[in-house]
Formats: C-alpha cells, structure tokens, sequence
C-alpha cells in the first residue's frame, strides 16, 4: 500500500507544509491541488517526497466534459495539458471530478452525457498510457459502470476508502482510496486489511486542518496498520 498526502487546498497549507509532513512521516509521496500550484511551487525539494499527482484537475469545468463540440475540445485539452505537467513532474495520477449525471437532465439524457464525457476521456487515454499517467475519475459519476465501459487501463476510480468494500466493487478497476481526518483509524485498518488493499491510499486534508492534526491521525493509522498486519 502506497501512502500519500493528499491536500485538498493550498491555504493554511503550502506545498513545503505538505512535503515536510509526508517526509516526517515516511509517506510515498503528496497528492497537490492542480488549480492553485504554481510552477515554482511544483519545483521544491521534498526531502525524498515526490508528487504522486494532481487534484482538482478540470476543476470548476468538469461539465464542459459534456458541452458543445468546442467546450469539450477546451476539455480535452486541459486534460491533456494536466498529463503533460504530471509527466514533467514525475507524478503518476490526475484526478477528475465527475459531475453528478442525473443533474444534467434538463439538457441531456445520462445515457447522452456519459458517452460525451466517455468520448473526451478516451481521447485523453493514449497520451496518458505513454506518459504512464493514470487518468483517476471521482465525484458522483464516477462510477464502476461508467469507468468500465471507457475499457482502458489508464481510465481508474478515486473513490472513498469507506467504499472499498462495497459489494460488487472490482478492486482492480480503484486506483486511488481517500481517507481523511474524521475516519476511524482501527475501523479503516481493519477495512483495509480484510479485503488486502495495495493500491494509493490518501489522507485527504483540507484548508482548516492544521498540519499536526493530520499527522496525528496519519500516525494513528499507520499504527493500526502495523497492528492489523501482525494480528
């Protein structure tokens, strides 16, 4: 299991905050917010810690994905964009959040607007596997049905660590479990364990969760963990 830092907004945090923490605590890597790095940010040493990916990419224009022939060309290539700068960076994932497809029913049918997105992703796949970026889909439509049909290795879930177990779930198809502070550390432990989870897993923070918190409850897991293990 890989273990990440995953800081959702660069605001009581900073990227030197996100990389020191990971490297206090062993982690792989951190998990930064596309929208507020900067170039000279994305540059800084972190002490053995490297950039595992990119958030919120697409972020605030998730539904040009089902827009008109231009709006989802603008689409395509943010999203291309994003790969190449996960490329350069030496960061494995970029992560889009779905719109909910059922919300778009004024305008199109879920069926419509999960073959238009489907469309554009698929598209963004073939640069993503040369790249060796995996392309990770989350938020409401990303589901397993959804993910499954665009049928490429690149194309994975982001999903809640809870949901791990839900059934029918393929594992293989997850790339990238989301925990966060208010998680039950044993609980998620235990979760993990059970079901032999050895993909990304990311402590997600936010804006208001001061550093020490979140190593707090990284350090609580990583012992439930080791506990869980040795049981």
């Amino acid at each position: 299991m890989k273990l990440i830092l995953d800081v959702a907004s660069l605001d009581r945090w900073t990227v030197p905050d996100a990389l020191e923490s990971a490297a206090r605590l062993k982690l792989t890597g951190v998990l930064l917010p596309l929208p507020a790095l900067s170039a000279d940010a994305a540059a800084l040493p972190g002490a053995g810690v490297v950039i595992a990916g990119l958030s919120g990419v697409l972020a605030g224009r998730e539904r040009a994905l089902v827009g008109g022939e231009t709006t989802r060309a603008t689409a395509r290539q943010a999203l291309l964009d994003a790969i190449r700068l996960c490329y350069d960076l030496g960061a494995k994932m970029a992560c889009v959040e779905l719109p909910a497809w059922d919300e778009l029913r004024g305008r199109l049918r879920v069926e419509q607007a999960q073959a238009l997105a489907a469309e554009v992703l698929r598209s963004c796949a073939p640069l993503a596997e040369s790249r060796r970026v995996a392309i990770c889909l989350g938020g409401a439509g990303a589901t397993t049905e959804f993910v499954a049909k665009i049928a490429h290795g690149n194309m994975r879930l982001a999903c809640d660590a809870a949901s791990l177990a839900a059934p029918g779930l393929p594992l293989r198809l997850v790339r990238l479990a989301r925990a966060s502070v208010g998680d039950d550390a044993r609980e998620l432990a235990l979760l993990l364990g059970a079901i032999h989870y050895n993909g990304w897993l990311a402590l997600r923070v936010s804006g208001g969760d001061p550093p020490a918190v979140a190593e707090a409850w990284l350090k609580a897991l990583v012992a439930a963990l080791d506990g869980a293990r040795a049981a």
